[in-house]
């Protein structure tokens, strides 16, 4: 995943809204254990497709792991 997220960069700052490389960024922060920037890039995503089920389970696995229960269930539901 790290030769991806420059490319995944580099799509999303041609085209900020481009969802495919906003998911890849997150899960290549999350990867690397950036779970705050994770969850930005996440939203952001989910602010263009806020109906994308990928994206909200993404961002619920990052609740569990960071412990925010309800954030999570909230997310995945």
């Amino acid at each position: 995943m790290a030769t991806a997220c420059p490319l995944y960069g580099e799509a999303v700052r041609r085209k900020p809204t481009v969802v495919g490389g906003l998911r890849g960024l997150a899960l290549g922060t999350r990867a690397s254990g950036d779970l705050t920037q994770a969850i930005g890039y996440l939203k952001r995503a989910l602010a263009v497709a806020p109906d994308n089920p990928d994206l909200w389970h993404e961002l619920g696995l990052i609740y569990l792991e960071q412990g925010q229960r309800r954030d999570a269930v909230t997310a995945i539901s």
